[in-house]
């Protein structure tokens, strides 16, 4: 990829939109059962964000955006600290646009109070001391980690 010029990458990790259930739907609403059996055995198939986003934030000179199931300020935090460089928010912004642009921003400005908090908490004065603050990575996103050799810092 960065011999083709890419700059930045959209990990958009699994927690955001489910293709595979989005199908699903589909093939049932078509009356095709057995594409929505097949879906069906696959929709929970796909890496989550969190392990995404530790995956490809090693590759030196790349951007990394943690999107996919990204809700609040604090899983904002939790992604730049995972390594992103940004993070993207699609489903609560289109739901807040619905009920217009009032709404937008004062999930904008939730969101960013949010983050703020867990900057606080975190010792962070910056996105780039939150990218290097300490972090406790448990459970399945931990077993991934070990499995992956992905637990040291570069």
């Amino acid at each position: 990829l960065q011999r083709a010029g890419v700059k930045a990458v959209d990990v958009s990790g699994s927690g955001g939109t489910n293709w595979t259930e989005i199908e699903r739907q589909r093939a049932l609403s078509a009356g095709d059962v057995e594409k929505a059996s097949l879906a069906e055995v696959f929709r929970e198939w796909g890496i989550p964000t969190a392990a995404a986003v530790l995956e490809v934030s090693r590759v030196e000179g790349i951007e990394v955006v943690g999107s996919g199931g990204i809700r609040s300020g604090l899983e904002v935090a939790k992604v730049l600290a995972l390594g992103a460089s940004m993070a993207g928010i699609a489903r609560p912004f289109l739901a807040a646009a619905v009920e217009g642009p009032e709404a937008a921003v004062a999930l904008a400005r939730r969101i960013e109070r949010e983050l703020k908090v867990a900057m606080v908490l975190t010792g962070s004065r910056n996105v780039g001391d939150l990218r290097r603050a300490p972090r406790v990575i448990l459970g399945p996103l931990r077993a991934w980690c070990e499995q992956r050799g992905l637990l040291e810092r570069d």
